[in-house]
């Protein structure tokens, strides 16, 4: 497992908060963090890598 952190975002782009979770994989992780996001934008994090950012609206 790999750890990963998801950083919310609010509409300005700012930082709400940030959540820790571990995956097998950046597909399983982007997973895990769509379910958590719940409608907040939200970039997400392994190390010093970025696997994604997505997009509330998208």
């Amino acid at each position: 497992m790999s750890y990963y952190r998801l950083y919310f975002r609010n509409r300005k782009g700012g930082f709400l908060r940030v959540e820790e979770l571990y995956a097998a994989s950046d597909d399983q992780a982007l997973g895990q963090a769509q379910s958590l996001a719940k409608g907040h934008d939200f970039e997400i994090w392994q190390q010093r890598r970025r696997v994604g950012v997505v997009s509330a609206a998208a």
